[in-house]
């Protein structure tokens, strides 16, 4: 009859629970710069890979995902770099919305481009070069699509200054965005009340409000609301 094992030591065979890794999810691949940054591009397409991943190891990132504009013909190129180091590659591509918003649109490790340029075609995506054409679909349309997919989507950076993504009728539609803090108005980068359209939440508004009347009055004026 076998002993039985010490609890105490199968307990100490398991994984420390949940590991935590630094990402990029917006790597942009060697033909970037020149098609739509009309800057030429130094060395070659192998290099530039071998050199964002050997970056990315420098600074700790264990996570890239590959996100072209409407392409995905350059993620077998860091695939095939990133297999003799420790960094995990997620295939995917960047799409513009019918309403202009760019959104992230990310993979599985082992999804293969064949499948991703199918997921391109569900998105009105034709072309088999980079482009910048807008998807056939709304913002709200391809959340839904890519999850559907079994993909997962996040927000690009350049939607930074694009306020379409918080109007309040797409926030109602999708909880992922509902109680992200809207833009603010500002001609100098200070914001200096709620962005046109995005409802307020005086309460809030009133907390922060100073304390003397006539302050309180030009704290309202400068936010919008009647005093």
């Amino acid at each position: 009859m076998m002993p039985e094992a010490d609890p105490l030591v199968n307990a100490l065979k398991l994984t420390g629970g949940a590991r935590f890794h630094k990402c990029a999810l917006q790597i942009n691949p060697h033909h970037y710069a020149m098609t739509f940054r009309g800057r030429p591009a130094q060395g070659d397409a192998e290099t530039h890979a071998r050199e964002i991943v050997e970056r990315a190891l420098s600074l700790g990132i264990s996570v890239l995902a590959i996100t072209d504009h409407n392409h995905v013909g350059s993620i077998p190129l860091f695939r095939d770099v990133a297999k003799d180091f420790a960094i995990h590659v997620f295939p995917g591509f960047e799409l513009s919305s019918s309403e202009g918003v760019h959104v992230l649109c990310i993979y599985p490790p082992d999804t293969d481009e064949d499948r991703l340029g199918r997921y391109l075609g569900e998105f009105g995506i034709r072309t088999t070069d980079p482009s910048l054409e807008q998807s056939n679909k709304t913002f709200t349309e391809i959340l839904r699509c890519v999850r559907e997919q079994g993909g997962g989507d996040y927000r690009s950076s350049r939607n930074k200054r694009r306020r379409s993504v918080y109007s309040p009728e797409r926030t109602g539609q999708n909880p992922r965005l509902e109680g992200r803090k809207p833009p603010c108005r500002s001609d100098s980068g200070v914001g200096r009340g709620p962005a046109p359209g995005v409802p307020v939440n005086h309460r809030e508004q009133e907390r922060r409000l100073p304390s003397r009347p006539r302050d309180r009055q030009r704290a309202r004026r400068r936010s919008g609301e009647r005093p």
